[in-house]
Formats: structure tokens, sequence, C-alpha cells
């Protein structure tokens, strides 16, 4: 048992790991836009973290994140194996380049130590720096920085004061964690101040789904004019005539199997209508079921709204029903009926319905609240919805 939770905690550091690499990511991405910044941004490409304009590498960034307080000291294996991978970029990627390496760290650097020397807003004494990691990558016998220290040594003199003078040492930083209020102080133009953590979490959402694409070959960098664009599209949706409507629930894949025996779904089918079609309402009663439940757990709806909105939306349907059954008369046949029904439904599938808050654009919510009122029997699309639809549940009771 003890050799288990050994095994669960030392798989879930390298997650930590790289959940913190994309939330610094994020985090110093949302740094720059205020400055008018244009970058691209690529995660484990040439190093943890790149920020890049022009097409040349600007900042660098290698992340270390450790659950424990503790010191990084000048023989530290985060230090050398970082060292190394900057040494490998100098001798090949980016020789000649104008570019910064930061290695940020949630530990502090110890006192007295080279490292800090290297830590930023420090003045930089190069040939102390110099000769200090020479000493230690001459003389330590630690074995796990043994290539660190030879990709070291074989940088010339030239190649070790590019790489000094490009270092930055950034101790004591933001923990996992702790970067997430950071994430809401520079969104807080965005949203009110209610709103910011779940704009935070769906910001997040999008930006974790842009680096598993980048990961998997699917887009070469995250672009700032995405970011921007996301932002704005999120604060649009925070507004007080909006509401967010989230890419998760839209994207989700649908078990049709689930909604076969809902009452919505038989009163389609007593109107006769397609397979397709109903699958489409399958959809829009899912993603509306599922988006007003989210809204109604993180509290985004005023009180009583949403029954103010449904008693708007029957308000409409029976105008639009009456109209039908006046046009209809009493002497329509069953085929005149469920071709009526037919017509009054295609204005749920395509119509101009009323929303929520005016500003929400997406109408699959609309179109999948009138299905829940149908799943109720308060909507209806055939002239005897009611009667029919109870005699065919009363006979499936039976």
């Amino acid at each position: 048992m003890q050799e288990s939770f050994k095994n669960i905690f030392s798989a879930a550091q390298p997650a930590l790991g790289y959940l913190y690499q994309c939330r610094l990511a994020l985090s110093e991405s949302l740094k720059r836009i205020p400055e008018g910044e244009i970058f691209t941004v690529s995660i484990e490409t040439l190093d943890d973290v790149v920020f890049e304009s022009d097409g040349n590498p600007l900042e660098i960034l290698q992340a270390k994140h450790h659950t424990k307080f503790g010191d990084i000291s000048d023989s530290s294996v985060d230090l050398w194996k970082t060292v190394r991978i900057w040494c490998d970029l100098i001798k090949t990627q980016l020789s000649g380049l104008n570019s910064y390496f930061y290695l940020v760290t949630t530990q502090k650097v110890k006192d007295n130590s080279i490292l800090e020397l290297l830590k930023e807003g420090n003045e930089n004494n190069h040939q102390k720096i110099i000769s200090g990691l020479d000493s230690i990558a001459n003389t330590s016998e630690n074995k796990t920085n043994k290539k660190a220290y030879e990709a070291y040594l074989r940088l010339s003199n030239e190649e070790k004061n590019t790489l000094i003078s490009s270092i930055k040492v950034i101790d004591q930083a933001l923990s996992i964690i702790e970067i997430e209020g950071e994430i809401q102080r520079s969104l807080f133009y965005a949203a009110e101040e209610e709103f910011l953590e779940k704009l935070q979490w769906r910001l997040e959402g999008w930006w974790f789904q842009q680096v598993v694409l980048h990961l998997m070959g699917e887009k070469p960098q995250i672009l700032s004019d995405e970011l921007t664009s996301k932002i704005s599209e999120l604060r649009e949706q925070f507004k007080q005539e909006n509401l967010p409507v989230d890419d998760d629930i839209l994207s989700a894949e649908i078990n049709r199997s689930e909604f076969e025996k809902r009452t919505f779904v038989q009163q389609l089918n007593l109107i006769e209508v397609s397979d397709k079609r109903i699958f489409y309402a399958i959809r829009n009663f899912y993603r509306a079921f599922e988006q007003r439940s989210r809204w109604i757990r993180e509290d985004l709806l005023h009180i009583g709204e949403l029954d103010r909105y449904e008693d708007k939306l029957v308000e409409d349907w029976e105008i639009k029903f009456e109209q039908s059954k006046d046009e209809l008369g009493e002497s329509a046949s069953e085929i005149e009926k469920k071709k009526t029904a037919r017509k009054i439904y295609e204005w749920i599938e395509s119509g101009d319905l009323y929303k929520v808050r005016p500003g929400i654009r997406e109408d699959s919510i609309s179109r999948g609240s009138y299905h829940m009122l149908s799943d109720e029997l308060k909507v209806g699309w055939h002239v005897e919805f009611r009667d029919r639809i109870e005699k065919l549940i009363g006979e499936g009771s039976k």
C-alpha cells in the first residue's frame, strides 16, 4: 500500500509540473497583452515556454514547480538541467539571436550563491559567475549533473558570456495555486469582480485546449491575437445583458439512446419528424439543460429569471399554437394535423426565439429550452399533444 502511494505521488509531480508550465505561460501572456505586444507562445519546443516575436525567440522560460519549501543552490539539478538545455540552444538554434533565458522556480535562491548574481534586478558580474560555474563543472562529482557540466564546458568563453548575459533567475515564484489569483488580477478589466473567477475558469479551459492541440502538432503556436480574441468573447458573455455559453457543452458528444424515451422525443415521433431532426432536438435539449444547470450552480442568474424566461417562451408558443388551431379548423384530418404541427415545430427549429438575455447569440439554448418545456407537456406541436402523449404514457406503464 505504501509503495502504491509513492507511485501515485511520483506520477503526480510531473503532471503538476506540466500544469504549472501551462498556467505560467497563460499568466505571462496576459501580462504582455496590455503593452500591445504581438507574440506567439510555444510549449516544450525550444524549452518549457517560449515567447516569440518576428520569428525569433524573445523570452525562453524554464519553469520549476516544487510542492515543498527549499533552496536552489549552485549545484542544484534544476539549475544544471536548465543550463544544459540552454547550452545546447546557444550551440545550435539560438546562435546570434537576442534572447533571454528565464529560470522560474518556486524555491528560494540560496544566500551568497552564484545564483544570487543572476536574479532579476541584480548587477551581474559575468566573470565571477563564469568562474564559479567553471569551478563547479570541473570539480563536482554529482553524476546526475555530469552531462550538463560537459555541455557547459564545451562552450567557448564568448558563448559563456552570451549565456550568462542572457540568464535571469526568478526565485520564490508564485505556486500553481497562487498563479490563479495572478491570472484573475490580470483579467480585472474583463468582468465585474463577482464574475472574475468564472471568467478565469473558462479562459483556462480554452487555454489548456489550445496547449493540447499545440502539443499534438495540430497547431504550431498559440497566437496572442487568439488569446485577446477569446478574452473579448468572454468579456461580452459576462456583461449584464449576456450569459456565458460554454464550448465544452456545445462540443459534447451526445448518446442518443439516453433520450429516446423522453417525452419531448415522443412528441416529435407523434408528428413524424425525421430521425436526423430528432437528433438535433436531443442535442439542443442537452445543451440547454447542461448550460442552464451550470448557470444555476455558478449563481449567474437573477432570482426568478429562468421562471420568467419560461413563462415568456410559453406565452409566445401559445400565440403560435392558437393561430395554427384556428387555421386547422374542427374537421381537419390526421394528416393535416401532423402537417400543421410540423409547421409549428419548424418555428422552434429555425425561428427567432426569445432568449434568456438579449446578448446571447447561441440559438440552441432557446430551442433546447422549448424541448425542456415539451418534456413537461407545457408546450407541444400536435393539436392534441397532451391527450395523445398521456395515452402513450399510460399504455407504456401497463
